[in-house]
Order: structure tokens, then C-alpha cells, then sequence
């Protein structure tokens, strides 16, 4: 069973990806690195059709299907107890995200005002910059959207 600590992403300045403590970044591709991050971000099963839509997964369902199948090889192979699979969806399991350390105060999640000041400091110590700041992904620009909004 894989705990929190097993898969770590940091989106916040530089993009990397930690297994087991050690940094696997360069062992993914671009897309791959963006389809693990977006479904850790949304925490949800996503459907093969967001997904080719969301990463220009080629236009034919079938070219389509074909490509996902194969940027999901080395997400299999590096991180399998993260990722669920099945022919209708994928979701991304037990994963640390910087980001979601500032979901509490931008969301507010009924914090009092005291209660935020007191979570502004150890977060500004955790911020490193602008969320996925220099990662960008060639011809998805709805993913390109969704990084900036």
C-alpha cells in the first residue's frame, strides 16, 4: 500500500515529479508528466475523452485510444500503485501536491481571518512561484488554459 509520501509532485516554480524520494522527471514525457499532474490537481476520475481532448490526442477515437495507451506505459511503470486504469478512465491515487497546501486559504474553507494569517507564513516559505511557471505542453493548449486559470 502506498502512502502520501511515495509520490510527490512540485508545481509551484519548477516542475518535478518524486517516487520513493527520488526524482523521476526526466524519466517522463512532457505530456505524461502533464497528465499526471492535471489528475492529481483535480483528484478525480477524468474519462479517456477529457483526456483526448484536454491533450490533442490524435482526432480518430481509435488513434486516439492508441496514443493514451502508450503515454501511460512509463506512468505503469514507474508508478502503478498511483494510477487506476480502466477502458473508460483514469485516475491518479495517493500523490502529495504542493499546490494543494494553498487550497485552504485561496478557497477561504471557512477559515477565520486570524486563522489564515496564522497559514500565511509556512506557506509562503513552501511557495517557490507561479503554478506550473515554464511548463508547457506543444499543441494542448486546453491544457495550456486550464495551467492559467
Amino acid at each position: 500500500m502506498s502512502d502520501l509520501s511515495d509520490l510527490r509532485l512540485i508545481t509551484l516554480g519548477s516542475t518535478a515529479i518524486y517516487s520513493a524520494g527520488q526524482n523521476i522527471t526526466a524519466q517522463l514525457p512532457l505530456k505524461v508528466q502533464a497528465l499526471l499532474i492535471y489528475g492529481a490537481r483535480l483528484r478525480r476520475p477524468l474519462s479517456r475523452e477529457v483526456l483526448f481532448n484536454l491533450f490533442c490526442f490524435y482526432s480518430s477515437t481509435e488513434n486516439a485510444s492508441r496514443s493514451l495507451r502508450v503515454a501511460l506505459v512509463p506512468l505503469r511503470r514507474l508508478l502503478d500503485a498511483h494510477i487506476d486504469v480502466t477502458r473508460s478512465q483514469f485516475t491518479v491515487l495517493n500523490v502529495a501536491l504542493d499546490a494543494d497546501a494553498f487550497d485552504p486559504v485561496v478557497i477561504g474553507d471557512d477559515l477565520s481571518p486570524e486563522q489564515q494569517i496564522a497559514h500565511l507564513e509556512p506557506l509562503i516559505a513552501r511557495y517557490q512561484g507561479e503554478f506550473l511557471a515554464n511548463f508547457s505542453i506543444p499543441h494542448a493548449s486546453a491544457f495550456e488554459a486550464w495551467a492559467q486559470s
